[in-house]
């Protein structure tokens, strides 16, 4: 036992004071536990949720293990999670498969693999499977992740592998078992000059921090005169505009809500929710709207896309509608960053996290504000 460690911690010396070979098998394990929220998504959760989305349609396959020998249905599956009281998707570990080779800002790896086990009830061992990534690989960068308030709105489920942009442990390298993190973490520091991360190969897209922003107007805040009046303006325009321009209103949906009112009824503006990209760029936010729903008499028409807005004709004062929304100079409530929900008594710290803070730690800036 002591000479086969002292071979691997042989084999690591020597590794540390070397260039990466190419393609070097690594094999990383990924625990949901230790994914900080400052990472912008739980790596273990988008990987299983996806993978057993798949299994289940039938678009990908699970086998025994990397050998491929038995092949596992997803009823097969089902019928595994029902006899041990598990649940897929909620697996606290995962494994990786990869190859890395180059290195510094060559570096680089390729995922091969998954493999998928749980504890049972009884804390026995149950092992879902294996599942090959080629059946995938071309999708990896479509796939988007549902990443909270600090990831990029466009990063993908390729996008963090690749770059590794999770907290993930080396557990073997080249052949040899790595057994303990102090290991584990020396290979990644020489690797990846202490960030544990692979330089973005071929994503220049995400070097614009962008997020996807849900808000409301809020024509009840009276705090500020000023933006309380404006947002009124906006409201009172377009309850104007669906009342005189009645074929707009109905193609939205309008005529399910009309024939709800009595002929006195008239329309009322309840809510307005507006969906927006917002991309920093030298330090200054750019609003790009994606949407907007109003709701009329507490329903919700049918949301009209960015598109469609700009062709309706408009005006707020001296503005089109579109660029009024983008001068944010009225109340409004944020509801939603990217997929993660905002509370309304907290939606003014987040507002603020976005205006002057470091987009990468929104919820770090929440939470000790």
């Amino acid at each position: 036992m002591m000479k086969s460690r002292l071979l691997i911690l042989t084999g690591i010396i020597l590794f540390l004071g070397l260039p990466l070979i190419a393609q070097t098998p690594v094999m990383l394990r990924v625990v949901k536990a230790e994914q900080q929220d400052t990472i912008g998504c739980n790596i273990v959760s988008e990987i299983t949720s996806y993978v057993y989305s798949q299994l289940i349609a039938g678009n990908i396959k699970l086998w025994d293990s990397p050998e491929k020998e038995i092949q596992i249905t997803g009823t097969s599956l089902k019928e595994i999670e029902n006899s041990s009281h598990t649940s897929f998707i909620d697996q606290e570990i995962i494994y990786i498969y990869e190859y890395w080779s180059g290195s510094g800002k060559n570096l680089k790896s390729v995922t091969s693999g998954f493999s998928f086990s749980s504890k049972s009830s009884s804390g026995g061992e149950v092992n879902y499977g294996y599942v090959d990534c080629k059946e995938f690989k071309d999708q990896l960068f479509s796939i988007s992740v549902k990443g909270n308030a600090n990831a990029n709105f466009n990063a993908t489920l390729g996008y963090y592998l690749n770059g590794k942009h999770f907290y993930y442990h080396i557990i073997q390298y080249g052949g040899n078992v790595i057994d303990n993190i102090k290991q584990s973490e020396e290979i990644k520091s020489q690797l990846t000059n202490n960030t544990g991360h692979f330089p973005d190969l071929g994503n220049s897209s995400l070097e614009i921090p962008q997020k996807l922003v849900f808000w409301m107007m809020d024509d009840n805040d009276n705090s500020d005169k000023q933006k309380y009046m404006n947002a009124r303006k906006f409201v009172n325009t377009f309850q104007d505009y669906f009342s005189s321009n009645k074929e707009v209103f109905f193609n939205l949906g309008g005529d399910k809500i009309k024939t709800h009112m009595n002929e006195k009824s008239s329309l009322k503006i309840s809510k307005v929710l507006v969906k927006e990209l917002w991309k920093k760029i030298d330090g200054k936010i750019q609003y790009d709207p994606v949407s907007v729903t109003f709701y009329l008499n507490d329903t919700a028409l049918t949301e009209i896309l960015y598109r469609d807005m700009v062709k309706m004709e408009v005006t707020i004062g001296m503005n089109s509608w579109i660029d009024f929304i983008k001068e944010k100079t009225f109340s409004y409530t944020l509801y939603k960053i990217n997929s993660q929900p905002i509370s309304r008594a907290e939606s003014f710290i987040y507002l603020k996290g976005l205006q002057t803070y470091d987009w990468k730690k929104v919820t770090e800036y929440v939470k000790y504000y």
